[in-house]
Parts: structure tokens; C-alpha cells; sequence
């Protein structure tokens, strides 16, 4: 990977949880990372235990982790049935998100 301007500004974007886990799916370390946004209005809410999705793998499979207020991970479960409204916004949502760094 080339580190370019545009990269060093990305970093400000997302915050890590302070300790990985492993899947309990697929048994792959996992780093966590939350956008930084995200964060500080959970930090105004106070809205903790913060479940997290993270998807990953192939076949599709996610691991749900509990974060809480101190970015350390109190619970994670692993989930291998997902569904997707298959709708125009929906698909726009999921798009966003993959194209966003973090």
C-alpha cells in the first residue's frame, strides 16, 4: 500500500477497540474498528454495552461484539444467518459503508 496525504487524513476516521478476538465462526483474528462519529455520540448518550457487527468471511458469517464504554470488548457471539432487504436503499446503505474506509 502506498501511504498517501489523502490516507494520513483517514486515520482521524476510526478508533480501535483496545483488544482483538477471534471468531468463533471461522477462528480469524479480528481487529475492531468503530468510526470516530459513531463514537462520540455514544459517548453523549452513554449507550453502553454498544453492540458492533462485524461481516467477514466466505461463506458471509459476522461476529456481534459488545463494546463498552472503556473501547474494550465484554461479549462477542458469532452469527452465520444474515439476511438483506433487497431494495434499492438498502443496497445504497451497504455500498456506502464498504466504500467508507471505516
Amino acid at each position: 500500500m502506498v501511504l498517501t496525504k489523502e490516507y494520513s487524513k483517514l486515520k482521524g476516521f476510526r478508533k480501535e477497540v483496545r483488544n482483538t478476538h477471534t471468531c468463533p465462526i471461522c477462528q480469524k483474528r479480528i481487529n475492531i474498528g468503530i468510526e470516530e462519529k459513531l463514537l462520540q455520540q455514544l459517548e453523549k448518550a452513554q449507550n453502553y454495552p454498544y453492540p458492533h457487527l462485524h461481516l467477514h468471511g466466505e461463506p458471509l458469517h459476522a461476529m456481534l461484539c459488545y463494546i463498552d464504554g472503556d473501547m474494550r470488548i465484554r461479549g462477542i457471539s458469532g452469527i452465520k444467518s444474515l439476511e438483506f432487504l433487497r431494495d434499492t436503499n438498502t443496497l445504497q446503505q451497504i455500498l456506502r459503508k464498504w466504500s467508507n474506509p471505516y
